[in-house]
């Protein structure tokens, strides 16, 4: 697909971030699967990454006096970010690290107390899965490597199966996101917060390195890092403690006990990323999270309401809702878009790239039902799910590009909750629910989703003026790379140490569930779901209508889950600050604070990442005061 701009090259860029693909999914394997730490990739921008353009741009200046030629420039210091990050996406919690289990669980995990093979395993295709017991139970046991011809065989077709499936679906993400991404960047203007470090990071003018205030902001943190990482090695070394102060003891008596667990954490790098965001999401999210979330929960126990998983089903909606939002924002350009492909053919070359991406969407779209089918669902099941699984992604990729919301993870609402909530499980039938729990990986949360990242690289293009043409050499060749790769490391570390199948069992154990104790229409579930999809709704009319109106839908939606729990803290920290400096201080004070914020940001990454490539070599989990 092309444009008019001239597209720079890319080859360097490019070929470094290939490169350094195998070794960062080795080291979030390591880091997040195996000893289930660091936690690169439950927030939206992975510390690995920016860790990564970090080393790049202090080797330059050395690169520069060695060859004018070896510089890396900014468009292949941003292409490095792209690759990376999609890679890391495509390795992270939300896809490989899913996925793996899923498909090796229904026969590594079945046992004659749990009877899964009378279950269902017999309804599973056996070209979906690992079927070769002794592959994997020296999968599960470790002390062995991968390198055997009879494991390598066990897992080859599968692993081919969801190569496929995944670059099938990847490409029409691509293709949806390039549609959406004229009216974002160029019509509606959209801030995509999240890249804001990587762009300022891969200026060649160093600006942000050379600004004191960011050195500040970065020493705090280092400072704090270093301590606590010190501590790991010497216990006399005084520990700052940063990550989790629990202060549900504070909430003894009833109704207040409700709010429990709530904790207090402190994240110098969400406080950094939170300064980027506009303050009516940041203080949307703090409060929805204090005084909606929990207040609901308050409230139910102070008249004996039984609410469980009353946010799950309301943020369900309230995806859907900010979906609907985003396709109502668009609707010119997206008529524009269809207009130009059943009314006549443009000779442009943005509208033949569009008429392009349709395709590519149409055909996708077609191949992943054909693989359904294929693996034993019905058409309609599959088309709904899948229906609904892309407005969720659009969702995401919205809340993130507009308001650069550090978490979208949106736990246990997925399609499949929705279909079951709307007909039952028995209307869904055996063979539809036991293919089900494989596109967990879609549906479980959202934290590393890959279709953000891909929005964010036609930002990053159209900033640094990268062709269109570039960036889907860019994307397409990172997601074919990347997915191979990131099986490999998983099933590499695994058999070396040892694997694990914790997401592969509370998906069957949903399915087994689900079939033992088969349920009709769940009318409460719906009703939570069209509570959220409507309150959504209100918010965004209000939002709009009124500039007075300090509520943002995308605060409800976003602050329901674990995320909010995580964050909610020190996103209400850094509305604090922004909301003082720009009271007080106005435009230009916050310009002068923000390099100082981004020193935040920087310095947590740079030590996260030092540490826990550290605490990998030395065998430790050390507590840095990031994600670790």
């Amino acid at each position: 697909m092309n444009n008019k701009r001239q597209g720079t090259g890319i080859t360097k860029g490019l070929i470094v971030g290939v490169f350094l693909i195998p070794l960062h999914c080795y080291w979030l394997i390591h880091m997040e699967m195996l000893r289930y730490f660091g936690h690169a990739t439950i927030i939206g921008i992975f510390f690995n990454v920016i860790f990564s353009i970090f080393l790049i741009v202090l080797i330059n200046p050395l690169l520069r006096k060695i060859s004018l030629k070896l510089v890396f420039s900014q468009q292949d210091v941003l292409i490095v970010f792209i690759v990376l990050s999609q890679a890391s996406a495509i390795c992270g919690h939300s896809l490989i690290q899913v996925l793996v289990p899923s498909i090796a669980a229904p026969y590594g995990l079945a046992t004659p107390e749990n009877g899964w093979k009378d279950l269902f395993v017999g309804s599973i295709p056996t070209w979906l899965v690992v079927h070769d017991m002794k592959a994997l139970d020296q999968f599960l046991k470790g002390g062995s490597n991968l390198y055997n011809m009879s494991y390598i065989r066990a897992w080859l077709t599968p692993i081919l199966v969801w190569s496929g499936f995944l670059i099938t679906l990847l490409l029409v993400m691509i293709c949806i996101n390039f549609i959406f991404s004229h009216q974002w960047i160029k019509k509606e203007r959209l801030p995509y917060p999240i890249v804001y470090l990587p762009l300022e990071m891969s200026n060649l003018e160093l600006t942000l390195f050379k600004n004191r205030l960011m050195w500040v902001g970065f020493s705090i943190v280092a400072f704090l890092g270093i301590l606590n990482g010190l501590h790991a090695f010497y216990p006399s070394v005084p520990h700052v403690p940063m990550k989790n102060t629990y202060i549900g003891h504070l909430f003894i008596n009833r109704p207040w006990s409700a709010v429990r667990p709530i904790s207090l954490i402190f994240f110098p790098f969400i406080i950094g990323l939170a300064f980027l965001i506009p303050l009516e999401l940041a203080f949307s999210f703090w409060f929805f999270f204090l005084f909606f979330w929990k207040g609901q929960l308050i409230l139910g126990d102070m008249f004996s309401w039984q609410l469980p998983s009353i946010a799950a089903e309301q943020a369900g909606g309230a995806y859907i809702a900010l979906s609907l939002i985003a396709i109502w924002s668009a609707k010119k350009h997206l008529y524009s878009v269809f207009r130009n492909l059943f009314g006549h053919i443009s000779e442009t070359a943005k509208d033949r790239s569009y008429q392009t991406a349709i395709m590519g969407i149409v055909i996708g779209f077609i191949l992943i039902i054909l693989f359904c089918c294929k693996a034993g669902m019905s058409i309609w099941v599959s088309v709904t799910f899948f229906i609904i699984y892309f407005f969720i992604a659009v969702s995401v990729v919205r809340v993130r590009t507009q308001l650069g919301s550090p978490v979208h993870d949106l736990h246990f609402s997925g399609p499949e909750v929705m279909m079951i909530d709307g007909v039952g499980v028995r209307r869904l039938g055996q063979r539809n629910l036991s293919i089900i729990p494989f596109f967990w990986f879609l549906s479980r949360a959202h934290y590393s989703d890959v279709p953000p990242h891909q929005a964010e690289a036609f930002f990053i293009g159209e900033k640094a003026r990268i062709s269109h043409r570039n960036l889907f050499l860019c994307m397409i060749l990172t997601t074919v790379v990347a997915i191979p790769v990131s099986f490999w490391a998983y099933l590499d570390v695994s058999y070396r140490f040892q694997g694990k199948l914790g997401f592969g069992h509370e998906s069957f154990v949903r399915l087994q569930k689900w079939i033992t104790n088969p349920t009709e229409p769940n009318v409460r579930g719906l009703g939570l779901f069209f509570i959220g999809l409507g309150f959504t709704l209100f918010l965004n009319v209000m939002n709009r209508q009124f500039i007075w109106w300090p509520f943002h839908p995308a605060g409800y939606a976003v602050s329901s889950t674990h995320g909010g729990h995580l964050l909610w803290f020190p996103i209400f920290l850094s509305w604090s600050m922004k909301l003082l400096i720009l009271k007080y201080g106005g435009q230009k004070a916050y310009k002068t604070a923000l390099p100082f914020f981004l020193g935040l940001v920087l310095g947590d990454f740079v030590l996260a990442s030092f540490w826990t490539l550290i605490g990998i070599v030395f065998n430790l989990n050390i507590a840095h005061q990031g994600m670790v």
